[in-house]
């Protein structure tokens, strides 16, 4: 059985599965920011521009979070 630890990825593991965040954001350096940062801390990131891209993206890709910009 996993466990969640304060190590960087390990952090973002539980059960031995990587958790999976798709951003949709439609200014770029927000993007970025965000992936890179997420990147960082372990999640396998995905990402869209603008909602119906997102929402292709969330239809086969299946992600555990979806982090949007809601304007």
């Amino acid at each position: 059985m996993g466990c969640i630890s304060d190590q960087g990825a390990d952090r973002m593991t539980l059960m031995g599965a990587t958790k999976r965040i798709l951003v949709i954001e439609d200014e770029p350096a927000v993007r970025s920011s965000l992936i890179e940062g997420l990147k960082v801390e372990g999640f396998e990131v995905s990402f869209a521009e603008d909602g119906v891209k997102g929402y292709q993206v969330f239809e086969t890709e299946k992600p555990d979070l979806v982090i949007l910009d809601v304007m």
